[in-house]
């Protein structure tokens, strides 16, 4: 496996949302629970489960994120469960990007609001160079960005 950086993650949900970036997530269990693999069309749920799929992750170490420790993984603790697949950045710019698809958002917002949350609220990827050319985002001739840390 990979140990994703965040411009390779921000390449591949580029591709995985081609297409559907006005699609609005709908977990598809009965307790309305949101899943990275759908176990009735035993196939890839979430945002984050189809970037999982890509990857060549098998599916039923998908699956099994779903059921780990009885409840589920959000996607900054993937690396626990499964290691070396993202880098520290960018699975909790994955956890930011799967909050907002789980609170409704359109698949494309939620990956540039996503990147822009964790842009924002995370030292760790203020200034990420990346994180800023994905969301077109230049900094002055001080180098300031104009964006507030929260």
């Amino acid at each position: 496996m990979k140990n994703l950086s965040v411009a390779d993650t921000l390449n591949l949900l580029s591709k995985v949302i081609k297409g559907r970036e006005d699609y609005i997530y709908a977990p598809p269990v009965p307790t309305g629970a949101c899943v990275y693999w759908n176990p009735v069309k035993d196939q890839p749920s979430c945002i984050v489960g189809h970037v999982l799929d890509r990857m060549g992750v098998k599916a039923h170490r998908i699956e099994a994120l779903d059921h780990n420790d009885g409840g589920g993984t959000n996607a900054a603790q993937i690396n626990e469960v499964i290691p070396g697949l993202f880098s520290r950045e960018a699975s909790v710019l994955l956890n930011y990007i799967q909050s907002a698809q789980d609170h409704g958002i359109a698949w494309g917002e939620a990956v540039t609001e996503g990147a822009h949350s964790a842009l924002v609220n995370e030292p760790e990827l203020e200034n990420n160079p990346d994180l800023m050319k994905f969301l077109d985002i230049h900094p002055d001739e001080t180098g300031e960005t104009g964006l507030e840390l929260s």
